[in-house]
């Protein structure tokens, strides 16, 4: 067999001052990328934190108007008139002397027909209706 002669190859050993750079180097980005990371997930939590804030004081806005009408209403409450405009309205309640009269409205009947009823019903047509009715007089 025939050696080789020539140079022999040497291995370069890393030496430690060529590498430290390269460790700093990598921690830093690493760093970096986690603060960017960070940063970015602190910001995306504010805006909603922001949004929150924002519905809250128009939450806060509408309950301050329906508190101040809900103040004028109880304030209405105390006077003579709510007082009797409720005792005639939901408790049916009467003055001395007056009398109630309730007008009821057939909810089949439209508005057309009711119309075309009052015209063509007069006085007289009215009391003709009512002799008929009393005698049980067909009229045709």
């Amino acid at each position: 067999m025939l050696a080789k002669k020539g140079k022999k190859r040497k291995v370069k050993k890393s030496k430690p001052k060529q590498m430290l750079p390269r460790v700093f180097g990598t921690v830093f980005v690493l760093f970096a990328v986690y603060l960017l990371y960070t940063n970015i997930m602190i910001f995306v939590e504010r805006s909603k934190i922001d949004s929150n804030y924002k519905n809250l004081n128009a939450t806060v806005a509408n309950l301050s108007k329906e508190k101040e009408t809900l103040k004028m209403q109880l304030g209405e409450t105390y006077s003579d008139q709510y007082l009797e405009r409720v005792a005639r309205e939901e408790l049916g309640l009467q003055k001395e002397g007056e009398k109630i009269v309730v007008i009821k409205k057939n909810e089949g009947d439209n508005e057309k027909s009711t119309d075309t009823q009052v015209k063509s019903a007069g006085p007289l047509d009215e009391l003709i209706k009512w002799i008929s009715e009393k005698f049980g007089i067909s009229s045709n």
